[in-house]
């Protein structure tokens, strides 16, 4: 039997009927999120990760504030 996930609830769930808010934006920032993922691969620690983003965002000329 699956125990319960408090988290796991429909109202938490993304209907297919919605919209997404900036979906131009959502979406090129998701692109750099996989180049950064398929350049790297797994192992690096998560400096490595946000410096290669930061390449990625100002690739794509999108403006960021760094952590």
């Amino acid at each position: 039997m699956k125990a319960n996930n408090p988290n796991d609830t429909n109202k938490n769930r993304i209907k297919a009927d919605q919209k997404v808010l900036y979906a131009d934006l959502s979406y090129r920032v998701m692109e750099a999120v996989f180049e950064v993922h398929n350049q790297l691969g797994p192992g690096f620690t998560e400096n490595i990760y946000e410096r290669a983003l930061i390449f990625e965002l100002e690739k794509k000329g999108i403006a960021y504030e760094v952590q």
